[in-house]
């Protein structure tokens, strides 16, 4: 099966690595830049983006950490800490990714003399509204910082304590290693690990494996971030493979901080080939201008991947996972099966492609009329818009996603709809009739599980049947929830 970018961005995904004021949507940074009277480099988004990501010009690790003052010049309120945590869940959703964990340090926050404890209950208010949403799954991790006085790690650690249980999955060591080490930290970690709360540091990334041994064996990490200069000891390398100690590895991010010189230098696939714990994550979105999906793709091509080597990897997200076991092993199950599904060609989708000639569309009995575009990816486009802007599809929930390479492809989708009760039966229908130059596919397979957005939390079987004659096609479903 090609592995194409819309197959990578359907498979369930765990975002383990992923900081959350280096995640922002450039308009967003304008809009709270304007409500809070903060002056930015520029209001105009190309410009601004230029400003924040890296580009074809990356620096050190300390040139890349300095993005993030303009990011954080705006994050000084509840408000924008609740309004970037709902979008960024919201996001990664959009991205496949059924899990994430959010770190962020709160003392980073502070500028204007909102309260620790306020800055966790905005992201968790947040993060709450995107589940509410899409069902998103989400866990905070609050992060030291390496530069700051370990005095302020202590009160992050207590703070960490506070919202255990709460929200609050795992304490990390962030920032600059060189001349900063993680040992001057340890009474924080002391602190953590009595109170049985899982650990992460930043490690590895842009110092040896002496970074990596401190983090494991003075702080007692759980996993470690990055490490992508664990190679340099065959000792220690073999410690964290025989003790599963997972390696949150972010690709695009490992170049642009000069961890790695370049794809061909990056140990991911010497870890991997050994057996070691890798999984993949962005780090930053908006600093490295990537998505998960796009770390996946990146991997695929970079190491030669095969659809059976993202599976593996895909799993080692989830079972690395900051979650209480038994749930771990229940998502993971339902993971498992939904690569299945979608790695065999199933989805309660019809793509549609067209090169010349109009669409005509009934949907739910809303009838959208397009004409097909100068390409495949502009018809795509055009249908999808037409979907999307719909006043009356939009209140059912139903959303349309064209494919982003050139096959001219769309996905049509029903939101999750999280207040549907036991054994409520949604249905659906769509008809299109092709007026010249439109080719109408399907992909379905009766009798498989629900996914995509028709409800990926079901888990109930879905009816469906097809039919195509001429220039016309309809699709019916219909799934109880169980």
């Amino acid at each position: 099966m090609r592995l194409t970018p819309e197959i990578i961005q359907r498979l369930p995904k765990a975002e383990l690595h992923c900081h959350l004021d280096g995640s922002l949507r450039v308009k967003t940074i304008i809009d709270l830049a304007q409500i809070q009277g903060v002056e930015l480099p520029s209001t105009n988004e190309a410009d601004l983006l230029k400003n924040l990501s890296i580009g074809d010009t990356p620096g050190s690790l300390e040139d890349y950490i300095r993005k993030f003052d303009i990011t954080l010049s705006v994050l000084q309120t509840p408000e924008s800490l609740e309004r970037v945590a709902f979008e960024l869940a919201m996001d990664c959703h959009e991205d496949g990714v059924r899990y994430l964990e959010v770190r962020y340090s709160p003392i980073l926050h502070t500028k204007n003399g909102m309260q620790l404890s306020e800055t966790v209950d905005s992201v968790k208010k947040g993060l709450a509204e995107a589940f509410d949403e899409c069902g998103i799954i989400t866990g905070i991790i609050i992060c030291g910082i390496r530069h700051i006085s370990p005095d302020h790690s202590i009160e992050l650690a207590d703070l960490s304590i506070q919202y255990k249980n709460r929200g609050v999955v795992g304490f990390d060591l962030a920032g600059a290693e060189e001349n900063f080490p993680a040992k001057h930290h340890q009474d924080a970690f002391d602190m953590i690990l009595k109170n049985n709360i899982n650990t992460t540091l930043h490690a590895g990334e842009a110092f040896g494996p002496e970074s990596i041994h401190q983090a494991i064996h003075t702080c007692g990490a759980h996993r470690i971030g990055h490490g992508t200069r664990l190679e340099e000891s065959k000792d220690l390398l073999k410690y964290v493979n025989d003790h599963r100690i997972p390696l949150e590895m972010c690709l695009t991010s490992n170049i642009h901080t000069k961890s790695v010189t370049s794809l061909d230098e990056h140990p991911f696939r010497k870890y991997y080939d050994q057996r070691l714990r890798v999984t993949l994550n962005t780090d930053n979105r908006l600093i490295s201008n990537t998505t998960l999906s796009k770390e996946y793709e990146l991997a695929s091509k970079a190491f030669n991947l095969s659809l059976q080597d993202l599976r593996g990897i895909i799993i080692n997200g989830f079972k690395s996972a900051f979650l209480p076991h038994n749930e771990r092993r229940q998502l993971i199950k339902k993971v498992v099966d939904d690569v299945t599904n979608i790695t065999k060609g199933t989805g309660n989708v019809i793509t549609v492609t067209a090169t010349s000639g109009s669409l005509e569309a009934s949907i739910e009995g809303t009838v959208i009329t397009v004409a097909a575009g100068s390409s495949l990816q502009a018809g795509a486009a055009s249908f999808a818009s037409a979907v999307n802007t719909n006043a009356s599809l939009m209140a059912m929930g139903i959303k349309a996603v064209a494919a982003s390479d050139s096959t001219g492809q769309v996905r049509l989708y029903y939101k999750n709809t999280k207040s549907l009760s036991q054994n409520t039966r949604i249905t659906g229908q769509l008809s299109m009739t092709s007026k010249s130059g439109f080719d109408l596919q399907s992909n379905l397979t009766p009798g498989a599980k629900v996914e995509g957005k028709i409800d990926p939390s079901l888990g109930g079987l879905v009816s469906r049947s097809f039919t195509k004659a001429g220039t016309s096609a309809s699709l019916k479903f219909a799934a109880n929830v169980e």
